[in-house]
């Protein structure tokens, strides 16, 4: 059989003392009574623990029934001795938590304001200790900053790197309002780097357009991080009109969607939207999920807008149909009816009718009625990039003549004198002249 492990460990009784003359004394005894106590919990804890593991020996389990029978019941009753004196163990340390609560209460404060006070001490000195380490890098970001100052104003990535040191600085701190800006003004320089290349045509590779990407997509998830999904919004818009400018066109219509999913209340910006999302169809070959786009962003803005964006979606939709043989069902089919719709369209009755009447022109390559329409009354519709749209579109359908034929047609006029065919040739020639000249863009 087993033997027994250890002896029992009892807590220290508390007993009252008649004669304590002294704090020194009572302190002591106070830390006494919390040292036993404590050894009297771990001690017994442990001793529950060592009887509990199992003998994996073939020669403890040989014995006869009565001799296992034994440590059964000796091992049980350990167990119920050993949890019976940490429960009283347990009871002495509560007792000696109102001892001291009571010798606080009732005896002077001096050894109480003796620890408050080198506990303060303590925390002044750490409180130093964070000063000083938080001075140095307030010295650190002065000097990366100077850096950047002295830095050329064409050597963008190296004050780029300055400002993502500056980001890694703050976010050590905790501070991610700094560390965002930080990361937005990283991520505009390289920008400018790249955009300087695209500039002038340079095919070597970099990494700058990937280092744009990633740190304005890290303002981005601190904006959301930190609950600005407005702010996340605007940066994914200004993310968009950068990959704009560098003719990325399918990455913008991405974050433009994305910005306009976190920027949903303000119209302003919507329309905004829908002109750069517009401008992105212009150049990109497949554009039916823009075209789907554009529409779910013009239905959830319909009913408190100007007509500027409704006529530029007009516009996007029919140069993108006039490219292909048949015409599928699509936005246009709103404005096949000479009935106005109100819940489909903001345009007023007069309005609806000039861009029914522009649509049908367009449609049946009706050059005279699409460019007057258009020089009379459409172009009082459109903002700049709608007037560029339709202004192609009029062009698009203009009928190309041919010199010898119209001089053919001329000459086969039997009706005519043969000094009359010079003078209609000569006004023929005066005519071309004068369309030859430089063009008077729409406005």
């Amino acid at each position: 059989m087993a033997s027994l492990p250890g002896h029992l460990h009892r807590g220290t009784v508390s007993k009252p003392s008649k004669i304590i003359q002294s704090k020194k004394q009572i302190i002591a005894e106070y830390k006494l009574r919390l040292k036993n106590n404590i050894n009297s919990l771990n001690q017994n804890f442990k001793h529950i623990l060592t009887a509990l593991k199992v003998q994996t020996e073939e020669s403890a389990h040989k014995n006869n029934q009565s001799g296992r029978m034994t440590e059964y019941y000796a091992v049980r009753y350990e167990m119920s001795s050993r949890a019976a004196l940490m429960m009283r163990a347990a009871d002495e340390l509560l007792k000696l938590n109102n001892d001291i609560k009571e010798f606080l209460i009732l005896r002077d404060f001096n050894f109480l304001s003796n620890s408050i006070q080198s506990a303060k001490d303590r925390c002044e000195n750490e409180l130093k200790q964070y000063e000083t380490s938080y001075d140095s890098l307030r010295v650190e970001t002065s000097n990366i900053l100077a850096d950047i100052d002295k830095e050329d104003e064409e050597q963008h990535e190296n004050a780029a790197v300055c400002h993502v040191e500056i980001a890694n600085i703050y976010g050590r701190t905790g501070n991610q309002f700094q560390q965002r800006l930080h990361s937005i003004e990283a991520a505009k320089l390289f920008f400018l780097a790249k955009y300087a290349r695209f500039s002038l045509n340079i095919s070597v590779i970099s990494e700058y357009l990937p280092l744009m990407n990633e740190f304005y997509l890290k303002a981005i998830h601190k904006a959301i991080h930190s609950g600005y999904t407005k702010i996340a919004g605007m940066t994914c818009l200004e993310l968009a009109c950068k990959l704009l400018k560098l003719e990325k066109f399918e990455d913008a219509h991405r974050y433009l969607v994305q910005g306009n999913r976190f920027i949903q209340s303000n119209t302003y910006v919507q329309l905004a939207i829908i002109d750069k999302m517009v401008t992105c169809g212009l150049r990109i070959q497949e554009i039916d999920e823009l075209l789907s786009d554009l529409v779910a962003i013009w239905n959830s803005i319909m009913r408190n807008q100007p007509l500027q964006a409704e006529c530029n979606i007009i516009l996007l939709h029919l140069k993108q149909q006039s490219s292909i043989k048949i015409l599928p069902k699509s936005f246009l089919t709103t404005y096949d009816n000479e009935k106005r719709n109100p819940k489909l369209s903001v345009l007023d009755p007069d309005e609806y009718e000039v861009v029914t009447k522009f649509i049908k022109a367009i449609k049946g390559r009706d050059f005279p009625t699409a460019s007057s329409l258009y020089l009379i009354h459409f172009i009082h519709y459109l903002n700049k990039l709608g007037k560029t749209i339709a202004k192609d579109l009029v062009e698009s359908i203009r009928p190309k003549y041919s010199i010898r034929e119209k001089l053919a047609e001329i000459r086969k006029e039997n009706s005519l004198t043969e000094r009359e065919k010079r003078a209609k040739m000569l006004e023929f020639y005066n005519s071309l002249a004068r369309n030859n000249r430089p063009k008077i863009e729409f406005l």
